[in-house]
């Protein structure tokens, strides 16, 4: 498959499952670094009956949304470019998604995600279903959904992938969750550079470090 955007320099981010301005996927996703300790003591209990009478806080919910955004923009100058692997915010109406646009750091490209409704479209500079790119050479297979196989993998392919929430084992493969909730990413996107450094601690094998070069 031929890559439909190429980049010759490695100022491109990635990320995933922001889910800004939804109120339960702390609960779904555990995170609790946002939480009251009122709202981590009921999370800490595993009761599935307190936690799913759970209601978060505007100021959790605020606390999240204000740090994923800081996050980011710590992270992203202002003419990188960022592809969002789906699920971006919780949005009613397109200028909800422009909104938090606004507010971020980059160029920001959408793949479509089950959380993202298509009337947001016109806020990103492209969107699409899933995406072959290619950075510095390195051609990147883009899917808000894991695969098991995909296009140019046996030729050196990476995938990047969301949905999970960092619920799938990570397999001795070139793919990975790109969403917030990796532990790699501490809630911002992953850089190029970081890719190479995370396959580089995950993936063992013979001609590893040939195929992460560092150009």
């Amino acid at each position: 498959m031929h890559p439909v955007q190429q980049y010759k320099h490695d100022n491109v981010f990635f990320t995933a499952d922001l889910h800004l301005g939804h109120r339960n996927i702390l609960k779904f996703t555990d995170r609790r670094e946002f939480m009251s300790e009122s709202e981590r003591a009921v999370m800490a209990s595993g009761d599935t009956k307190e936690i799913g009478n759970l209601r978060i806080s505007n100021e959790t919910l605020s606390r999240m949304n204000e740090e994923l955004v800081r996050r980011w923009n710590a992270k992203v100058p202002p003419d990188g470019e960022v592809y969002v692997i789906g699920d971006f915010a919780m949005c009613k109406d397109i200028r909800q998604a422009q909104a938090w646009l606004k507010r971020l750091n980059g160029t920001v490209y959408l793949i479509w995600g089950n959380h993202d409704p298509r009337h947001i479209a016109s806020a990103f500079r492209k969107c699409w279903e899933v995406l072959m790119i290619e950075v510095m050479d390195q051609p990147i297979w883009l899917s808000h959904y894991a695969h098991r196989n995909w296009p140019a993998s046996h030729h050196g392919a990476w995938h990047l992938y969301g949905h999970d929430h960092a619920r799938l084992p990570q397999l001795n493969n070139f793919s990975m969750d790109a969403g917030v909730d990796n532990q790699d990413a501490g809630y911002a996107p992953f850089s190029f550079r970081d890719l190479q450094a995370y396959f580089r601690k995950h993936v063992k094998g013979k001609g590893i470090d040939a195929q992460l070069r560092e150009d």
